[in-house]
């Protein structure tokens, strides 16, 4: 008798973005909670849960919610985190807090096991522990399903939230979406003043009247 989860190895196929044109696909974001961050002053490894993955300096070591670590580039840093501040540390370059932008991504449990190879390193997903989450056309990560749960909410269209950043990013669902009918790649960004390291100057943020 076969197991469950040979059934699914089976059932499943390779992770692309057609993948994720699947009735079990959901919607999620990032709710602005402060995380904690690095920035590595010399290249290294970070030994993550899914895998070793190679950083360089300048790179954002970002700690989650389990005291897991993993390393960000400094343009995707500042893509997905708004700096709320930071201070010169000893050992790094620097150190300090930051709040994800609200930027909304496909994402799907993983119904097979399997290695995400990605530009920073390989990613191994197993199926029903693993929410796979496609942050672009080719681009997708492996996210442990009990961390994801508590870093990630499932975006509701019917709620009309205001928005979490002064400059709010939307990354919309797929063509033809019964929700967004958007381009997957349409991306939203309104522009702040530039900070030292990111591009981005946290302290001239502040919350848009509402």
């Amino acid at each position: 008798m076969k197991s469950f989860r040979q059934y699914l190895k089976e059932q499943s196929s390779p992770i692309n973005d057609e993948w994720f044109q699947h009735k079990d696909t959901i919607i999620a974001f990032k709710p602005p909670k402060p995380i904690n961050y690095e920035i590595a002053r010399e290249a290294g490894v970070v030994e993550t849960l899914e895998g070793p993955v190679k950083h360089e300096a300048g790179h954002a070591i970002v700690t989650g919610p389990k005291g897991e670590k993993y390393p960000i580039a400094p343009e995707k840093f500042k893509a997905l985190y708004d700096v709320v501040e930071e201070s010169p540390g000893k050992l790094t370059a620097f150190y300090g807090t930051a709040t994800p932008k609200r930027i909304l991504k496909q994402v799907r449990l993983a119904d097979h096991d399997g290695v995400l190879k990605t530009s920073w390193g390989d990613l191994n997903y197993k199926a029903g522990e693993h929410m796979i989450v496609r942050h672009g056309p080719g681009d997708y990560g492996a996210v442990e399903r009990g961390i994801f749960d508590q870093t990630y909410e499932k975006h509701n269209p019917d709620i009309s939230a205001a928005p979490q950043s002064p400059h709010e990013s939307v990354q919309r669902a797929a063509p033809e979406h019964p929700i967004f009918g958007q381009s997957p790649h349409e991306s939203v960004q309104r522009a702040a003043p530039e900070h030292p390291i990111f591009g981005i100057n946290s302290s001239a943020y502040k919350r848009p009247d509402v």
